[in-house]
């Protein structure tokens, strides 16, 4: 898995004053944690760090090339196997406001979130079954070292009305998935104008039957 480096600068205060400042200087305030570390404050350029997420999500490993937020110059650390863990955006404006950046442990399975991407939809029968994507991301836990990109998923087998459940996927070699095993993650579904013509057969099916045996108790009575 290729080793992304994103530039970040310490920074010694906090707040939302400062937050605001950093933000029109065209950076975002940032974290990097993880274990057997103290916590440090950052802050990084917000737009190479938009084009590196655009490439490595939450997924990749990245490093970290910290400098001192006074003079620019190297602090003498280079943060490895990083994540971004977390990306704090505005709810109306989409802004970044704040990033989580997690410093993953190379001995330990860990949590990590992956998107499931779906493949093989344009070679599944023409039986007039719509894909819909139930779970676009799913839970794992794995060493990094073995981290996926995403988790694949073949669907040209598919027919309408099947279900395809988290229980249905294999996991790549020393990978887990967390998601509850009953969890849809693909279903092929009828479209709307079919899916009533189905309840509309359903209930004609039905309907003789009701009518005889409301006749009966009308004679009855």
């Amino acid at each position: 898995m290729t080793d992304f480096v994103l530039s970040a600068s310490k920074r010694a205060d906090a707040g939302k004053g400062v937050a605001r400042e950093l933000r029109r200087q065209g950076h975002v305030p940032a974290v990097l944690y993880g274990p057997g570390r103290a916590p440090a404050a950052l802050s990084v350029e917000l737009r190479p760090f938009k084009d590196l997420l655009a490439k490595v999500g939450h997924t990749h490993l990245l490093s970290l090339q910290i400098t001192d937020g006074q003079d620019g110059q190297a602090a003498g650390e280079t943060a490895s196997h990083v994540v971004v863990k977390e990306v704090q955006t505005d709810p109306v404006t989409g802004e970044i406001l704040h990033v989580d950046f997690y410093q993953v442990p190379m001995d330990r399975a860990v949590q990590f979130t992956v998107p499931i991407v779906l493949v093989g939809g344009e070679e599944r029968e023409n039986d007039g079954g719509i894909i819909q994507h139930d779970l676009r991301e799913i839970d794992i836990e794995c060493r990094p070292d073995v981290l996926p990109d995403h988790i694949t998923v073949d669907v040209r087998n598919l027919k309408a009305g099947d279900v395809l459940t988290v229980s249905d996927l294999t996991p790549p070699a020393g990978v887990r998935f967390l998601n509850p095993p009953d969890e849809a993650v693909v279903s092929i579904v009828l479209p709307r104008a079919a899916a009533e013509a189905v309840d509309a057969q359903e209930q004609e099916a039905t309907e003789p039957e009701l009518v005889g045996k409301k006749k009966a108790e009308e004679e009855e009575a």
